[in-house]
């Protein structure tokens, strides 16, 4: 996926990893599973070449779980690892508990714009 933050051009480049289930506290009537993605960062142009650039360029590690919302035909992130130098950084929906399971099919990992960004901060914050 390409994304321009105004200074940096990279692509976020997904592949299916598998499922995890979705158990919530109070039912919102969405799918109970997300789908996790591996994330790799590509820097094409205007970024540093630093360690730290070197460091998440080489990260395999990176995971997303986006989770279906079929009335707005959209996946949104449900939860984001990275790891960095310092650590990992973790970002997840506070209103759900996870657990994980076995994938029990091949699906297609897809982002909409707002995951785009949610997960472009995550990025920023653990640079």
């Amino acid at each position: 996926m390409p994304i321009f933050d105004g200074k940096e051009r990279f692509d976020l480049v997904l592949s299916h990893k598998g499922e995890m289930k979705v158990i919530e506290q109070q039912p919102s009537g969405q799918p109970g599973v997300a789908h996790v993605c591996r994330v790799r960062y590509l820097p094409i142009a205007g970024h540093k070449v630093d360690t730290d650039t070197k460091f998440m360029a080489a990260n395999d590690a990176i995971e997303v779980a986006l989770r279906p919302i079929p009335s707005a035909n959209v996946f949104m992130p449900y939860q984001i690892t990275i790891p960095t130098m310092a650590g990992y950084c973790h970002a997840s929906s506070p209103s759900a508990w996870r657990s994980s399971r076995p994938a029990s099919r091949r699906s297609r990992c897809c982002i909409d714009r707002a995951a785009n960004v949610s997960l472009l901060t995550a990025m920023r914050t653990a640079a």
